[in-house]
């Protein structure tokens, strides 16, 4: 059997009390689907009469089960199990027995899921790491790149050296070549 839950009851409890409220539904030499049934459970509709209902497919594998969100009444729960898997056997209405045993559905419980409780975090103390972290990051960025700057100053003064260099090696055999020619002359 699957149970989808979508309640804020146990899931474990609700599925053994279901199953205990087929084992009672279910007449001699009758089939028992439970194996393939699938069961969804929500929560009734409306504010003012939140009932117990539910609705089954006629020899069907499933049923939902509509239970209120305040008070779970355990016999009204149990009336409706019994009822809705009558559905899944192949009972209609007018050929169901309406008397059903629901004397054991006292000897169950069915638990409140207790979900943990979330710190409130502080906002605050989250964008200040946050804001730490990018600095840091920055500050990183930053120093990469003057390191970078001092690199290629370097080399700038390197190649303009190296211009410089070639000029004068350049103009250097000119002038002695001039030189020449006005001894020459």
């Amino acid at each position: 059997m699957k149970i989808d839950n979508h309640t804020h009851y146990v899931t474990s409890d609700l599925k053994s009390f279901i199953l205990r409220g087929i084992k009672e539904s279910v007449k001699a030499g009758e089939d028992n689907r439970s194996e393939r049934l699938t069961v969804k459970i929500i929560y009734s509709r409306g504010r003012i009469f939140q009932r117990h209902t539910g609705y089954a497919y006629l020899n069907g594998t499933f049923m939902c089960l509509r239970i209120p969100k305040e008070f779970l009444k355990k016999e009204s729960f149990a009336r409706l199990v019994m009822h809705e898997y009558d559905h899944v056997i192949g009972y209609r209405h007018r050929q169901m027995d309406w008397n059903y045993n629901i004397e054991w559905s006292n000897d169950y419980e069915i638990r409140v899921q207790v979900s943990a409780v979330k710190e409130k975090i502080d906002i605050q103390m989250v964008r200040y790491e946050r804001t730490k972290k990018l600095l840091k990051e920055k500050q990183t960025q930053l120093k990469r790149l003057q390191t970078s700057i001092r690199k290629y100053t370097k080399r700038v003064k390197y190649y303009e050296k190296m211009s410089v260099n070639k000029a004068n090696a350049v103009s250097q055999p000119i002038e002695s070549m001039e030189r020449e020619v006005d001894d020459i002359e």
